[in-house]
């Protein structure tokens, strides 16, 4: 993929991820923003400290996946900027309604204003000179009245594609003759138009309508819009997309080079290193972050589908002078391997953004989202639902009602979100990055043998032994989950946990843990708990081996199992078939042990 950039020529490259079927897709695209001020020239990205960013459109921008994805980008990429973002789309609109632009826009006295508009202005009709012509004449008002109104610089975007070939009606077979070549007119004549007034324009539909192309040559199926006109969230995605990387964004968020055998850091951008060593031929830091990648996530799988990982959301770990054919990376203390590398990967640099949400920076990036989306969800229920109820047009140019107690309430509400997001008050997470020396690549990830709260009733098999009564039960007064296996004990009991189904399966193969982790409470005062792991079953001879796990907790308590502990020369990790856990000791009177979870993880 090239963008250029008309005013000094720079090119960024990167690929498309095509969320489908598992499908990559590489692409090259033309995104085109064309600076004609030759001021403006050394500023490639127009988003600046101070400002108020207002999104201007229609349904496309009333939808607001695409405004807010910008705004989770530029909250992440830049914590500290002091800006705000506000949608203004509305539904239906087009380039004629500048009374709506005097009573919605002006009294948010914007500094910034992306207007994106032309879908509705073609009139789902052929093109003729006369539509451009009014198309035209009514950007150039809404132009003039941001010019002679407010202070706020203006970026153009051209409109989206109209998508043939999504509905099989007769208006739609209709419109799939002629609305994409009037789209592409109208957006010609937008390019023109910024042109000669000096305004910088993102030609979207270019770049998207060549995205379109390219992906129906491999996939005709694909489709990016439900009716031909709205993109879904995968073409909301990739407006984002492309228009951050048309105004110019920049995707090195956080890049990090160590030399491991000279044990220092080679680079440092967006992060703070310390208490790095390297021991047993790894490395282990502590790091904290100042700047998030962009987390995918929670965002519908059409966000995938734009190239954020290799172009925009570039987490980049180097590491030279490393001597193990492999390493198990690792964040924070819970031991869960994140992905296996090899030593050439990481010479050659490792994008981490492909790790996703394991690394605490993406839990804090997906916590930044989270608070655009209330932020928007207040303002959005204040402005259309509050303060222009019933009006359900853009061209119903009604004035706002009073204030409210309620109205009052959102506008502060929304306003406290946006001056912590832009204040950088949001915590940069520190934390410990290991790289594990391993011999092999396969090495499992963390599983989870008993979550209580997810019910796995099926993996409990029955107890056995004196009284031993195995119930589910949620009634302790503290919970981090809402329910809990849990069983009486006189003097012996235990749960058993059964991976092969009676033999019926193939047993499971642990050796790629070092850890067992059991969190538990109780049993009585004087008991102990243990777990037993079996190889083999039916006709097969049984091999058991047995550890201890802790003594009696009045409250929850994670205990460690080091599997090498379960290992002697008859019983064998990669073949287990049976996973119990027992209460022994002396006879003390009944009382109640509860499992919370039990996980296998990969650590030190």
């Amino acid at each position: 993929m090239t963008v250029r950039i008309f005013d000094d020529h720079r090119e960024f490259q990167g690929r498309i991820h095509m969320n489908r079927n598992t499908a990559r897709v590489a692409l090259s695209l033309v995104v085109t923003l064309v600076w004609v001020m030759p001021a403006v020239a050394a500023e490639i990205f127009p988003i600046r400290d101070g400002d108020k960013v207002v999104f201007w459109g229609d349904s496309i921008t009333d939808n607001a996946f695409y405004t807010r994805t910008i705004e989770k980008y530029v909250r992440g990429r830049y914590p500290s900027m002091k800006a705000d973002f506000v949608n203004l789309g509305w539904g239906g609109d087009n380039t004629s309604t500048v009374k709506r632009m005097e009573r919605d826009l002006l009294p948010v006295n914007p500094t910034l204003v992306l207007i994106d508009l032309g879908m509705n202005d073609g009139g789902y009709k052929p093109y003729e000179d006369r539509t451009g012509d009014v198309y035209i004449a009514g950007m150039t008002e809404l132009v003039d009245l941001i010019r002679t109104k407010t202070s706020a610089r203006i970026i153009l975007i051209t409109p989206t594609p109209y998508e043939p070939g999504v509905r099989t009606d007769d208006q739609a077979k209709k419109l799939d003759a002629f609305y994409p070549q009037a789209i592409r007119k109208l957006s010609d004549r937008l390019v023109a138009f910024a042109k000669q007034k000096a305004i910088p324009v993102v030609d979207l539909n270019a770049a998207y309508g060549e995205t379109i192309a390219k992906i129906k040559a491999k996939d005709p199926s694909f489709k990016f819009t439900g009716d031909s006109v709205h993109p879904n969230s995968v073409g909301q995605a990739l407006m984002a997309f492309l228009i951050l990387q048309g105004i110019g964004a920049d995707g090195r968020i956080l890049d990090l080079a160590i030399d491991a055998k000279a044990g220092k850091v080679v680079r440092s951008e967006g992060q703070t290193i310390t208490e790095l060593t390297n021991p047993k031929n790894g490395l282990v830091m502590t790091r904290k972050v100042s700047a998030f990648p962009f987390e995918t996530s929670g965002n519908p799988a059409g966000i995938d589908f734009a190239p954020w990982y290799d172009t925009l959301n570039r987490n980049m770990l180097t590491v030279t002078g490393l001597s193990a054919p492999w390493y198990i990376l690792t964040a924070d203390d819970d031991g869960k391997p994140l992905k296996v590398l090899s030593k050439d990967e990481l010479a050659r640099g490792v994008n981490l953004s492909d790790l996703g949400i394991g690394l605490p920076e993406y839990k804090t990036a997906g916590f930044i989202a989270s608070l655009v989306d209330e932020k928007h969800s207040a303002r959005y229920t204040r402005w259309r639902r509050m303060l222009l109820p019933g009006v359900n047009s853009p061209y119903q140019f009604t004035t706002y009602l009073p204030e409210t107690t309620e109205t009052l309430y959102l506008a502060d509400k929304a306003e406290m979100i946006n001056t912590f997001l832009a204040g950088g008050k949001v915590s940069r997470p520190a934390y410990r990055l290991r790289l594990i020396p391993s011999a092999v690549k396969e090495i499992a990830k963390e599983t989870m043998l008993i979550r209580a709260s997810l019910k796995l009733q099926d993996a409990v098999t029955g107890t056995w032994g004196g009284k031993g009564t195995l119930t589910e039960e949620n009634t302790a007064s503290v919970r981090i989950w809402s329910l809990d296996y849990a069983f009486t004990d006189s003097w012996w009991a235990g749960i058993g946990l059964n991976l092969d189904n009676w033999a019926a399966a193939a047993p499971k193969d642990l050796s790629g843990y070092t850890t067992m982790l059991v969190t538990y409470e109780g049993p009585s005062e004087g008991n102990t708990l243990a777990v037993m792991m079996s190889s083999g079953a039916g006709k097969t001879e049984i091999k058991s081996e047995t550890a201890e796990v802790g003594g009696s907790s009045k409250g929850w308590r994670t205990a460690e199992v080091p599997l090498r502990n379960l290992k002697n020369v008859t019983f064998d990790l990669t073949k287990v078939s049976t996973v119990v856990f027992s209460v022994g000791g002396a006879p003390s009177g009944k009382g109640m042990l509860r499992v919370k979870d039990v996980r296998l993880v990969v650590k030190e």
